[in-house]
């Protein structure tokens, strides 16, 4: 699985997105992609830095399409500036970058967290898990090193006064954590492409965005109607 999910994330840096269309448009350079990365069987390289300079083929760009972009609304909120980019930015593909070529250099920051929650049949929580990634797309020329810092009441596991923020973490490869326990700061040599600066899990009780109410009603004696609302916690 973690070979797969590695190739995805090359294949997404080289096409810029991974679907139907992009696979269909990219087939000649999603196989060499695939050739490079596997040999005899065996996975070789499997970062996109790494196979960069054995690839000859351009990726061919999807556009979008020009209904959509009718159908989208040209309203955006106030706390926008007219310079945020759009979330669409980070789509493009991976290219042979070059200092001469490139006017900017930019890499993308996203922050991920999935929310696992059991509730009983009267809509309170019996638990609760929040799995979250920090997960980064460079751009960068002649990758430099970036310091991430964090909070500085982030804690890892369980204090001695029985406080604690995150359950658990790991870090990328690519990432020095000699500072984070005193500093809250990490110190990361980018690779080129899309990838996990950080992963994490948060377990126990905290204030769930939503809360789901079941409903069973016996319509007949050999039918049931079952309903669910959700119900958000937040204004």
């Amino acid at each position: 699985m973690d070979i797969i999910y590695r190739m995805m994330k090359i294949f997404r840096d080289y096409c810029g997105v991974l679907n139907e269309e992009s696979i269909r448009k990219n087939f000649v350079l999603i196989y060499e992609i695939i050739d490079e990365v596997i040999d005899y069987g065996h996975a070789q390289l499997v970062t996109t830095e790494n196979i960069r300079q054995f690839i000859v083929n351009e990726p061919v760009l999807i556009q979008p399409k020009t209904q959509a972009k009718k159908q989208s609304s040209s309203w955006r909120p106030k706390f926008f500036k007219s310079s945020t980019v759009a979330s669409t930015a980070i789509q493009k593909p991976i290219q042979k970058l070059d200092a001469k070529k490139t006017k900017t250099n930019e890499i993308f920051v996203d922050i991920f967290e999935k929310l696992t929650i059991l509730f009983n049949a009267n809509g309170m929580v019996i638990n609760a898990a929040i799995d979250g990634v920090i997960q980064m797309k460079s751009y960068l020329i002649g990758n430099p090193e970036l310091r991430l810092v964090l909070n500085n009441d982030l804690t890892v596991g369980r204090t001695s006064t029985g406080e604690r923020t995150l359950d658990d973490c790991n870090f990328h490869e690519c990432v020095d954590t000699r500072d984070f326990e005193a500093m809250k700061t990490v110190t990361i040599n980018p690779p080129d492409g899309e990838f996990l600066v950080m992963n994490y899990r948060i377990n126990g009780e905290y204030s769930a965005p939503f809360r789901l109410y079941p409903f069973i009603d016996e319509e007949s004696g050999y039918r049931l109607k079952f309903t669910v609302k959700v119900r958000a916690q937040f204004p």
